[in-house]
């Protein structure tokens, strides 16, 4: 009887242990992550614009503006290397301008970050990482889109190509980024006249 009685006891006392071992194992482990930045910055120049009245040429720097369907773009030319520079169009509504002492430039922040495989449950930079619905591949940190692929995102591709990414890790891009035309201090103009239709 008494052998049965610490069976029973020993019984009871493995079954106590590995309930609350359960317990424990469902608590998951929050890793945390700090995302970081892939810069995309080339010079950019502009044409000298001829002046109609004196008939002279003036160098100074000027940004084109100019709309396509609804959309309103800023036209600079970009530097292409071996001297050569390609005219290039940037969403004025999604593009800032800031003025500088520098050389000019055109400059695009992409922000991405990378985690190792299996740490589902983990923050970036202190904000905790949820995924949208299937069927759409995208993961948010706080209001700020990611994509684990290239889908919807334009963005993937060219920080994939730039940044290593171990075996067993996966790559998060922004489909956001921050893009802003460096310009020579005085280009913008707060009063100006917008008058384009005598422009020939």
């Amino acid at each position: 009887m008494k052998v049965k009685k610490l069976a029973l006891i020993v019984l009871l006392a493995g079954l106590v242990l590995a309930v609350s071992g359960c317990g424990k194992g469902k608590v998951k482990k929050i890793y945390h992550y700090t995302s970081k930045s892939y810069v995309i910055s080339y010079p950019i120049k502009s044409l000298g614009l001829n002046d109609d009245i004196s008939g002279s040429f003036r160098g100074a720097f000027s940004i084109g503006f100019g709309s396509l369907d609804t959309n309103t773009y800023y036209y600079v030319y970009a530097d292409a290397g071996n001297g050569r520079y390609i005219l290039k169009k940037y969403d004025a509504e999604t593009t800032y301008l800031q003025e500088t002492d520098g050389q000019p430039r055109f400059e695009k922040i992409i922000k991405y970050f990378i985690t190792d495989n299996g740490s589902d449950n983990f923050t970036v930079d202190g904000i905790k990482f949820r995924k949208q619905g299937w069927p759409l591949p995208f993961f948010y940190v706080g209001n700020v889109e990611y994509t684990s692929n290239d889908a919807f995102n334009d963005n993937y591709d060219i920080v994939a190509q730039h940044v290593k990414v171990g075996e067993n890790q996966t790559l998060y891009v922004s489909t956001e980024s921050t893009s802003t035309l460096y310009v020579p201090r005085g280009t913008i103009k707060v009063k100006f006249n917008a008058d384009v239709n005598n422009v020939k």
